[in-house]
């Protein structure tokens, strides 16, 4: 029986191509709103990896990569979202059963990368700045 797993260069082209729908919001007819920020662990930026918006009613998400400076920026529809920063997926290597997963990084605690045990979230009903601290 022969599995197909997808590659990384897969996954990123697929992750890509739908990256202006979620920006967009595919037509949703809803206004959207500039959210930017930068993320830290403590005085020191994090410069990879991905914060995740997820809107708390529909479950809806959109996800922003974190540039070399430790910022980011989204549009997002109103509402309340619950915030997720995580590690940048690599590929792993380990025997034969080849995937990905998340890079070890320090800079980025446990508790912040899942949405039922991350600290954040946030209202957005304008145009708006939101940091975060990941030391906290």
């Amino acid at each position: 029986m022969e599995y197909f797993i997808p590659s990384v260069a897969l996954c990123f082209t697929v992750c890509i191509s739908l990256l202006p729908c979620s920006l967009s919001g595919c037509g949703s007819g809803e206004e959207a709103y500039s959210v930017q920020g930068g993320v830290k662990f403590g005085s020191e930026s994090v410069t990879e990896g991905t914060v995740t918006f997820e809107e708390s009613n529909s479950k809806s998400t959109v996800q922003a990569v974190l540039g070399a400076d430790g910022n980011y920026s989204v549009r997002l529809a109103e509402g309340t979202y619950k915030v997720v920063v995580e590690p940048p997926m690599v590929a792993e290597t380990r025997g034969s059963d080849a995937g990905v997963t998340y890079k070890n990084v320090k800079n980025i605690p446990n508790k912040f990368r899942q949405s039922m045990t991350s600290p954040l979230s946030t209202d957005v009903k304008a145009d708006t700045t939101f940091d975060i601290d990941l030391k906290k």
